[in-house]
């Protein structure tokens, strides 16, 4: 069952329960003016690294994942019906992070607290834990990052196309209900491809646009998304390149 497998999965903002964002989730005009302070250089170059390591063609789609989840500011918190914490930090973490992440539930419960550069190291356990970098797989979009938060487990037995269904109404009501301001159309399931539009829109906020600009200068990446003159690829080709050629050698000495 879908929900059951979401909810036993890290999910950061999708946990499958109903929840309130607070008005520390939103990223609010007042907010806004405090991104400048609360992102380094350093920190930008850090989350740069992170793309890289795992695969992620462009640093720009966590950026976007965590505008539309935290705001870009690692203070947020969301909150349940009750006011209790459900979701907290860049990456919205839940609960249920804490085993991937290597950190116990009262350090969970502190992660609000802490800093950019503190939180990018609890981003990068998560991408190193997820099936799909596991498996060798490329992030070659925006919408499959987000999917990574939302439904892990599903990537590589269903996919990442934009029609993969993530959540229905009558088979996980409790994910969809949790979840159903991303069914803008209201068709009574959530696929990536609503996660994708919901991206489109984090993506014409001016504060995710300032600090793209940011990132773009500092990380070395073009206008037009990815690194400069594609050297990402370059690098992973020449990689390769290497690789093949020792394969090849090592071969001919065996045939020798």
């Amino acid at each position: 069952m879908l929900g059951l497998a979401v909810r036993a999965a890290y999910v950061p903002a999708f946990a499958g329960q109903s929840r309130s964002r607070t008005t520390a989730g939103r990223a609010t005009a007042g907010a806004d003016s405090k991104l400048n302070a609360e992102w380094s250089d350093d920190d930008l170059r850090e989350l740069t690294r992170i793309a890289r390591k795992y695969r992620i063609t462009d640093p720009e789609f966590i950026l976007r994942v965590m505008g539309s989840e935290s705001g870009m500011h690692p203070w947020a918190v969301n909150k349940a019906s009750d006011g209790s914490p459900v979701a907290v930090g860049l990456l919205q973490f839940t609960r249920i992070a804490t085993k991937s992440l290597r950190i116990t539930e009262a350090e969970w419960a502190t992660i609000p607290a802490k800093s950019v550069r503190e939180q990018l190291v609890l981003v990068d356990r998560f991408y190193a834990s997820q099936p799909w970098t596991k498996a060798g797989r490329v992030y070659d979009a925006a919408s499959t990052v987000y999917m990574a938060n939302a439904a892990p487990n599903l990537m590589l037995s269903k996919g990442v196309s934009l029609d993969t269904v993530l959540y229905d109404a009558e088979k996980n009501p409790d994910a969809y209900n949790g979840n159903k301001g991303l069914d803008v159309e209201k068709k009574g399931y959530i696929t990536v491809r609503d996660l994708a539009r919901r991206l489109d829109k984090i993506e014409k906020m001016p504060s995710y646009q300032e600090m793209v600009k940011r990132l773009r200068s500092v990380g070395g990446y073009g206008e037009g998304g990815g690194m400069s003159g594609a050297s990402m690829w370059l690098a992973w080709g020449a990689v390769a390149v290497v690789a093949g050629g020792i394969a090849y050698a090592t071969l001919s000495q065996k045939a020798a």
